[in-house]
């Protein structure tokens, strides 16, 4: 009989590349979402367990009945939302992770796996590990960490994976409006360009997950990140997939975190959806090189997926939204 595992998020952009490599690797899959005829439909040929639940509002005799039975959860579910505040953030990304996470421990789960983020360690210079300061700059890494923190406290067995930018089709937020820039050929390069940036495919991380729990790994936390690749070397990539100029034109970084504030007062007077924040200049501009050695020697995990690959996969997704 197959290991039941307890997936939450599993409709979000992630999940629909988890969701299919636990069920590839032999796992029964147990699902929780807020719309269970939605959940059935998109995983259809995979028949999952649904259970219709919103975390946010879930008791714990609620949580504890979704755990019951399960041998792993892989806790996807969560937002990145830089307009929010931290009580908000916390209240999504934070709150529900702990209480999740002690109705794992009650039920004896033998591990709960924990979508984690970089975003814990902020502008740190050199190749990071797990052992750097944990230094987040706004809401959502801070959230992380204190989702962490009430995971630890809970008692449950974790893994906590610190996953860098995830690219693939489907990974909209911050790609599509540097994508449409790119072909408008209105993007310039952030500062001199030959900063490195660290982003990892989706199917690399649901690799990563599907090897958390087939190793005797726990209560460990482990970067999940691809090779570094110079900003210019990724705008250019991007700019050839659409067959478009190669940027040339150089702003300095402070001028692309301002032009994104001031995109942020023109969807607050106008009430236009924000196309800009900061936290995506940053993205582009901070120079972010992960060491993911420990993760390879404890899962025998390694990003495969070659980025060009990935990158023609994103654009050919996002193509009639460009």
């Amino acid at each position: 009989m197959s290991q039941l595992v307890l997936v939450t998020g599993g409709t979000g952009t992630l999940g629909k590349y988890v969701v299919p490599a636990l069920a590839e690797a032999g796992y029964s899959i147990r699902l929780l979402s807020r719309d269970a005829e939605k959940a059935k439909e998109l995983f259809k040929k995979i028949k999952p367990q649904v259970t219709e639940l919103d975390l946010v509002t879930a008791s714990e005799n609620e949580l504890s009945e979704a755990c019951s039975g399960v041998d792993f959860v892989v806790h996807l579910a969560g937002v990145v939302d830089f307009s929010l505040s931290q009580q908000q953030i916390n209240s999504i990304n934070a709150l529900p992770a702990g209480l999740l996470a002690s109705a794992a421990k009650k039920q004896k789960v033998k591990k709960f796996v924990f979508a984690s983020s970089t975003s814990l360690y902020h502008n740190p210079g050199g190749a990071v590990n797990e052992s750097s300061p944990l230094t987040p700059s706004n809401a959502y890494g801070k959230s992380k960490i204190l989702a962490e923190q009430l995971i630890r406290e809970s008692g449950v067995p974790f893994v906590f994976l610190r996953i860098t930018t995830i690219y693939g089709a489907g990974f909209e937020n911050g790609f599509l409006p540097v994508a449409k820039m790119i072909k408008k050929e209105k993007l310039p390069l952030l500062g001199s360009g030959e900063n490195l940036i660290s982003l990892v495919h989706a199917s690399d991380v649901a690799n990563a997950f599907v090897l958390s729990l087939k190793k005797p790994v726990v209560n460990e936390a482990m970067i999940i990140s691809g090779p570094s690749i110079k900003q210019s070397e990724c705008l250019n990539e991007l700019a050839d997939l659409f067959g478009v100029a190669r940027p040339k034109k150089k702003v300095s970084v402070w001028m692309g975190v301002l032009l994104a504030y001031v995109d942020g007062v023109r969807s607050f007077l106008l009430r236009k959806k924000r196309r800009l924040y900061p936290e995506y200049v940053k993205v582009l501009s901070d120079n972010r090189v992960f060491d993911c050695s420990k993760a390879e020697k404890m899962l025998g995990w390694k990003a495969r997926v070659d980025f060009k690959d990935g990158l023609e996969e994103f654009v050919s997704s996002v193509n009639n939204k460009v």
